[in-house]
């Protein structure tokens, strides 16, 4: 009788852990056996990699309780398992514990920037419920955390969408790369902002602090090689040495500069080449107005002019941020003005 009923709850145990694989958790069990009062012992001390230390929900528990049994010697946890239950008990908890992460209110990071979006993709704060549904500004439908704990997946009126689930530092933050779209849990984003984020207010008095003066770096050549009558000029960044790197500008940001051949310039981009009548000579700062944000160096992995049009921040946590630009690559190396 005992047996049976031991076997009747490790048929339960398996059926509720299929699909789920060691490489979730990265920790086998070296094909020992152990009593239940063991697995439960290590289950209440494991530790899901990548995420924070919070205790881990003991399933094994719950299942030991429920087992419709009046032996004592079985609910007291005495009774040997076999490996292959073992680590199918580590794996449902590692489960539950990705979880247990992932459940409530999560914040879209540009939302909260004071940076300019042309095309708003997403909006709205994102909610997953503990019965498989999401609700957003956008949409709601239902979610699924997939076998491997690596992704969840959305499926509703915005169609089907893949998040990952990426660690940053001690941070959780769900990503969508195709849509640059970076959430964070609503109760952390500001103290996520606050340590890797920097917000300039510009004035004529400080932009000289973040902004140089343009400097010209050639004459710009028609596809045959042939003089325009144009040169280059590039703003380079003053912040950068200072450990700031560039991430976005307000929607009102204004940049407007004195020079000989159009009497003002006028520039929406702090970060730019331009191209104007060789021989131009520029002057005093004439307005600046608006907002920066820098995000701080050590977040930044990779900085780079992907395109002539495009250049890509990589992050330290594998995700990526891009802005437009037009940049001159064949007269100005971009390592050499880097921003």
């Amino acid at each position: 009788m005992r047996k049976r009923k031991f076997a009747a709850y490790r048929q339960l145990l398996l059926l509720l852990t299929l699909m789920m694989t060691l490489s979730l958790c990265g920790c086998t069990w070296n094909g020992e056996e152990k009593t239940l009062s063991e697995i439960i012992t290590e289950l209440e001390n494991f530790r899901l990699p990548g995420l924070r230390d919070d205790p881990v929900v003991t399933p094994a528990q719950d299942a030991v309780s429920g087992v419709d049994t009046d032996d004592a010697s079985l609910l007291s946890g005495e009774e040997n398992v076999g490996a292959a239950d073992s680590e199918a008990l580590l794996a449902h908890a590692a489960y539950e514990k990705s979880l247990h992460a992932i459940l409530g209110e999560w914040s879209e990071l540009s939302d909260a920037l004071p940076v300019f979006r042309p095309i708003i993709s997403w909006f709205g704060n994102l909610k997953l419920l503990e019965d498989g549904v999401y609700a957003s500004a956008s949409g709601t439908g239902t979610w699924e955390l997939n076998p491997d704990g690596t992704q969840i997946t959305l499926r509703g009126s915005r169609g089907k969408t893949m998040i990952d689930i990426v660690q940053d530092g001690a941070y959780l933050k769900l990503s969508v790369p195709e849509l640059h779209l970076n959430f964070l849990r609503s109760s952390e984003l500001n103290d996520y902002i606050a340590e890797r984020f920097v917000f300039i207010d510009i004035t004529r008095e400080n932009v000289r602090d973040y902004i140089a003066a343009p400097v010209n770096i050639g004459e710009i050549l028609d596809e045959k090689e042939k003089r325009t009558g144009k040169s280059a000029w590039v703003l380079g960044s003053s912040a950068y040495q200072e450990g700031l790197v560039y991430y976005g500008r307000s929607e009102d940001f204004h940049l407007e500069l004195q020079n000989n051949s159009t009497g003002t310039m006028n520039i929406i981009l702090p970060y730019d080449t331009l191209s104007l009548t060789t021989g131009a000579v520029f002057g005093n700062v004439l307005e600046a107005d608006g907002k920066l944000v820098y995000i701080r160096s050590e977040y930044v992995s990779d900085n780079r002019m992907t395109d002539a049009r495009t250049r890509t921040l990589t992050f330290t946590d594998g995700t990526t941020h891009t802005t437009s630009m037009t940049w001159y690559s064949d007269l100005a190396s971009y390592s050499d003005w880097v921003f």
